[in-house]
């Protein structure tokens, strides 16, 4: 990346690109940039209208990226949420969440909305709550509660309009359980576990419906990921990240593969980057029925 970012949030973008913004360096950042895949390059962009540390992004249906929460040394920590353009490359305010929150996780869902859920508070409480926006009317409004006070969880959409919320800290310990938000009853409901504890992780959905989880830190800083499978309500490991990175952010790209940027690892703040594939080796990810899958690699002959 063109910096170094600890905490950092990441978005899908139209064209197959991600925008990667915010986190920690040297301090909080209010610059951002974004991924081509293509060129498999990042270029600047933005910046914020402020500084945000952990913040939460999640993409509108017009492509525009919200980004909302997070911490800034100046301000401390944010109820204040904003909305990139990818056609004018800038950052304009938004409304308000109903609360301040640094470390919360986002996810959209199916009517355009988008799921903010958890984080902790300038008092020190490590939140239970989660709100909605609207991007019709600019506006957050309180939904169900989850079972369990989760700051820096992760969030990710499912196939059937329902979002996963994975690990985090509920101030005694790092947490290793999931639950699951209906949109339509507006309630939180458990699922299976994670194979280890997991806070600050990144989490991105993938082209069959499941989820990768990636990094984090448990009992140490960790390398592993694994991938949620819905059907099952079950956690499973996948192949190891490159690098350890406690506090990465993870978008899926058009291709089906999914990048995971920054963290924090042997050394503060990572600037690397790398891409996950879900396919096996000797498989290839592949359009098939409008729909990318992994097919076996033709051999030579």
């Amino acid at each position: 990346m063109t910096k170094k970012r600890f905490a950092p949030a990441a978005s899908p973008l139209p064209n197959g690109r991600v925008l990667i913004a915010g986190g920690t360096g040297a301090d909080e950042r209010q610059s951002a940039e974004i991924f081509k895949q293509r060129t498999r390059s990042f270029r600047r962009t933005g910046p914020m209208t402020v500084r945000r540390f952990a913040p939460a992004a999640a993409p509108l249906p017009d492509g525009r990226v919200l980004i909302a929460g997070g911490f800034d040394n100046l301000n401390g920590y944010l109820q204040s949420a904003e909305i990139f353009s990818p056609q004018t490359a800038t950052f304009a305010p938004t409304g308000s969440m109903t609360v301040r929150r640094a470390g919360p996780a986002a996810a959209p869902l199916p009517d355009g909305r988008v799921l903010v859920a958890g984080g902790s508070d300038a008092l020190g409480s490590y939140l239970q709550s989660a709100e909605i926006f609207n991007p019709q009317t600019a506006t957050f409004a309180p939904t169900g509660s989850m079972a369990v006070e989760r700051d820096r969880p992760v969030a990710a959409p499912l196939p059937d309009g329902r979002v996963l919320v994975a690990g985090g800290s509920d101030g005694a310990s790092r947490l290793k359980s999931a639950e699951i938000f209906n949109p339509q009853t507006a309630t939180f409901a458990p699922t299976g576990s994670m194979t280890v504890k997991r806070f600050g992780a990144a989490a991105a959905p993938l082209p069959d419906g499941r989820v990768l989880v990636a990094g984090g830190r448990g009992a140490r800083t960790l390398k592993s990921a694994e991938i949620f499978n819905p059907r099952t309500g079950s956690f499973r490991r996948t192949g190891s990240m490159t690098v350890k990175r406690a506090g990465p952010a993870a978008a899926p790209l058009a291709d089906g593969r999914v990048l995971v940027a920054g963290g924090s690892g042997a050394s503060f703040a990572l600037r690397s980057a790398e891409l996950f594939s879900p396919c096996k080796k000797g498989f290839k990810l592949k359009k098939v029925k409008g729909k990318r899958k992994c097919v076996k690699k033709k051999k030579r002959p």
